[in-house]
């Protein structure tokens, strides 16, 4: 099945703004643009505040909205088109790719998520990845959810 660079942007951006909870997703959402507002507003107020300050203030809004799009453009590389398949057996997530067989046994995730439109397989903190639900069968839904359930 094929993965297109649009799913892989899509689900890139879906993934940062609501990902990891609601608070974060507000936090990322609305966090930069009420930045840039806020310094904007302390600029042209009565009281004289530090230019350095306000307008560092206004660079942390400008990056903070414009980040997912500086991460996407830095690795456009690797969001090239793929074939992918994937498959779960009751010990391990099989994906090949272009050709190439990865096994990862499932013991090895730290969290397996179920979100909206995909799965969110995490390996640690800091390193994971996200397959859309479309590529897994119903079979393979029935050995993740059993997965989880005896892993709790």
């Amino acid at each position: 099945m094929l993965y297109t660079r649009k799913q892989r942007t899509k689900l890139h951006f879906f993934h940062y703004y609501f990902g990891h909870g609601r608070l974060l997703a507000l936090l990322r959402i609305a966090g930069g643009p009420l930045l840039m507002i806020m310094a904007m507003k302390l600029r042209f107020a009565p009281q004289q505040y530090d230019l350095v300050l306000l307008n560092m203030l206004f660079i942390l809004g400008v990056y903070a909205l414009g980040r997912p799009v500086v991460t996407m453009m830095t690795s456009w590389k690797n969001l090239r088109t793929i074939e992918l398949k994937t498959e779960v057996k009751e010990d391990a997530l099989y994906i090949n790719e272009n050709g190439y067989e990865l096994k990862i046994p499932l013991q090895e995730f730290k969290s397996i998520k179920k979100q909206i439109s995909y799965f969110r397989f995490n390996l640690n903190k800091w390193q994971g990845f996200s397959i859309p639900d479309s590529f897994f069968s119903s079979k393979d839904f029935d050995n993740i959810y059993n997965f989880t359930k005896k892993r709790k």
